[in-house]
């Protein structure tokens, strides 16, 4: 699969630059054992999500998905991805596959062992409208500092576990990002948590949820103190 995506990539970048430099959805289709898809969704959920979320959360990626079908052909597991242009999806990519290895080394094979017949497709857009009314349209923003006893990277791992989570039940497009000052200087709100939500229904359902009370739950004390000393907002998008 990478393979394919490179060739591809370097046909366009040597050929077609303007069309490089375009919004790109990358599409990867699949012909998979149906007795194996509950396991690639499994897998997806467990170990592609957090990733691929977070490359959104952070822009490199606008978004991604995965597509399926009750009545169809033969591929009937389907990938995309959309970047803001080319290079920037190779970016990602061999991020997300670096990533994906670490964190489960037979993250690979196994999807190999599940499919019998792969095909990848570039596209760049020519021409398109996208509505403004569309994407996120509920950020919650929180600031405040590390709780004595704690650390930053035991913050971040929390958070990754509530997004984590979050993908778990199938709101992709939704979480949490962590960012910290790098100046030592500043003492006060030295940490941010910003939240991305499709809407404040999805917000409610996702925080009702068992999984991100049980996700979020793990590291309560941590985040009682952090709630105790905290600036918290929520903005609509108008």
């Amino acid at each position: 699969m990478q393979k394919h995506l490179l060739l591809s990539a370097m046909m366009l970048l040597l050929y077609g630059h303007s069309l490089a430099q375009n919004p790109t959805v990358v599409f990867s289709q699949n012909k998979c054992d149906y007795g194996k898809l509950e396991g690639l969704r499994e897998k997806t959920k467990s170990v592609s999500a957090p990733i691929l979320n977070e490359l959104v959360q952070e822009g490199k990626l606008i978004n991604w998905g995965i597509l399926e079908h009750s009545w169809g052909d033969e591929w009937n597991w389907n990938i995309y991805y959309a970047a803001k242009d080319i290079p920037t999806f190779l970016d990602a990519f061999n991020t997300f596959v670096s990533e994906a290895s670490k964190a489960d080394s037979q993250f690979v094979s196994e999807i190999w062992n599940s499919c019998f017949e792969h095909k990848d497709a570039m596209y760049t857009e020519s021409m398109g409208y996208n509505s403004t009314g569309s994407g996120p349209t509920l950020k919650s923003m929180t600031m405040f500092n590390v709780p004595d006893g704690y650390s930053g990277e035991q913050i971040k791992a929390s958070i990754a576990m509530a997004n984590k989570a979050i993908a778990g039940l199938g709101y992709l497009g939704n979480g949490y990002a962590f960012y910290m000052v790098k100046d030592e200087s500043v003492k006060t709100q030295q940490c941010l948590v910003e939240g991305t939500w499709l809407s404040q229904e999805v917000y409610d359902k996702i925080h009702a949820s068992d999984e991100w009370k049980d996700a979020t739950g793990r590291d309560q004390e941590m985040w009682d103190k952090i709630m105790a000393d905290r600036m918290y907002r929520r903005y609509h998008k108008q």
